[in-house]
């Protein structure tokens, strides 16, 4: 039987990593470790500008 609302309310999962991190030197090495393994499009929101 369908279910239009699953569909609509639970869409397919979205490739990705989240990570959270206290300090901002944790993030930056993070990203230059990722980068180091050929990763290389990221979105990072912090409350640091």
């Amino acid at each position: 039987m369908p279910k239009p609302l699953h569909d609509i309310f639970r869409p397919p999962p979205t490739p990705g990593v989240l990570g959270v991190f206290g300090h901002l030197d944790a993030t930056l090495e993070a990203i230059q470790k990722l980068r180091a393994a050929g990763h290389t499009d990221f979105t990072v929101y912090s409350p640091i500008p």
